[in-house]
């Protein structure tokens, strides 16, 4: 099976700029069978053969590699007494999409509960398609405990961007392409210490939102005619501001965009890579927060006005023309230089709605779910944004001591305190 260009980024990604790693915790006020579950595991697999592969590096164009599935490596079970030091340690180990395939199951087991870690790599698919097998293991746990000789149909949909371009009714991406378009000026980043050489270790920190702070938010929104993702953009900008005291006027932010929206209705693409990023720019000097949501919001919507997030995703597929290694020389060229200049546009990815509806595994209800977004090495940073039960998740991943712990916790505080004092 083919490697996409969008899988390349992912995968040269791991171990350069971030762990290349989207993550899951379900919490489950119930017990989860693990055999059960492990099928479960193995017939998602078979449903989506990318996750059966290994991604095998070859000097022109990469190839995901069937291989033989060991239980052991995709589904583990871990009885512990103390499932919250679990959690943590299960986040911080990697999954190398070269070496092993690139989903983990994880069963947490204690006297109390059962908590659910779910790691995929991003060399395999993006955080759209991370949600869709969320879901996808959840429906067929669910379907075995009703029929123990389930077996769900194989997946047979493309993984790249022929539908996306098709959509927008581009034949020819290399005469369309406006290389100009297709730039992301960065002029900042997150500070890098000077303790960078030593062994930097996976970190998270959260902020949430529980079930009545999460509907002032929504009030918020839409008091201000904006939306929540908007209002949480804004939010995020303006703590960065407060928090790294940037001395130019305006600075960029840097959001993601879903490109299955655009894809026409009935057509699904799933378990890919299917995504295009975009940079705001927005005003450092201001002490309005209610000014600024409005700004961010114009800005937002002239972005997407535009088709430069089209040139952005031909500029990608064009890559491919140079081949695998060139390109992996190019970013670690590149990655060298973002080192140097300390400039990497700070980021946001807002899943949203994780699920409309409760998600159970058979008669299980998974209580809470939240996302873990990649972690990345200073000067990069990532909040990534996800919502479950009417509880939202503010998650920063990072690797410490090169990004200061104490610098992400002031960030999150000045998320926090920002919206608090808007809707008061």
């Amino acid at each position: 099976m083919n490697t996409t260009s969008q899988d390349w980024f992912n995968h040269i990604a791991q171990n350069l700029t971030s762990n290349a790693l989207i993550q899951y915790v379900l919490r489950i006020n119930d017990r989860i069978d693990f055999q059960t579950l492990l099928r479960s595991v193995l017939l998602s697999i078979q449903s989506e053969p990318v996750l059966g592969c290994l991604f095998v590096e070859k000097e022109k164009i990469p190839v995901w590699e069937p291989v033989s599935i060991k239980t052991d490596d995709v589904c583990c079970l871990v009885e512990t007494q103390n499932i919250e030091a679990e959690i943590n340690a299960v986040l911080g180990s990697e999954v190398d999409a070269s070496k092993q395939l690139p989903v983990k199951v994880y069963l947490l087991d204690d006297a109390k509960s059962n908590v659910i870690v779910i790691k995929i790599s991003h060399s395999a698919c993006d955080g759209s398609g991370s949600k869709y097998f969320v879901k996808l293991l959840a429906g067929i746990y669910t379907r075995l405990e009703k029929d123990d000789s389930f077996g769900p149909p194989k997946n047979t949909q493309v993984r790249d961007t022929r539908n996306f371009y098709k959509a927008c009714g581009i034949e020819d991406i290399s005469s369309y392409f406006k290389p100009e378009k297709a730039e992301l000026p960065s002029s900042w980043g997150f500070p890098v210490r000077e303790d960078m050489l030593k062994k930097q270790t996976f970190s998270y920190r959260q902020l949430r939102y529980g079930n009545n702070d999460f509907q002032q938010l929504k009030q918020l929104a839409k008091k201000q005619s904006v939306t929540l993702n908007t209002l949480l953009m804004a939010a995020y900008f303006y703590a960065l501001v407060k928090v790294l005291k940037p001395v130019e006027s305006t600075k960029e932010l840097q959001f993601m965009i879903d490109l299955r929206k655009y894809l026409p209705e009935g057509e699904e693409q799933n378990i890919c890579n299917l995504s295009a990023i975009q940079n705001v720019e927005l005003p450092t000097k201001t002490n309005d927060f209610t000014g600024l949501i409005k700004q961010t919001n114009a800005a937002i919507k002239n972005v997407l006005t535009t088709d430069n997030f089209i040139h952005g995703t031909i500029a990608g597929d064009l890559a491919e023309e140079a081949g695998y290694y060139a390109i992996k020389d190019f970013i670690k060229s590149d990655w060298e230089n973002i080192r140097k200049t300390g400039n990497c546009t700070p980021m946001i990815s807002n899943l949203g709605m994780l699920s409309a509806e409760i998600i159970r595994f058979g008669k299980a209800k998974i209580e809470d779910m939240y996302l873990v977004s990649p972690a990345f090495f200073a000067p990069a940073f990532m909040l990534g944004i996800s919502t479950y039960n009417n509880v939202l998740t503010m998650s920063a991943s990072y690797y410490s001591p090169g990004i200061n712990s104490n610098v992400v916790e002031e960030l999150l505080r000045q998320v926090q305190t920002t919206l608090d004092a808007t809707w008061v």
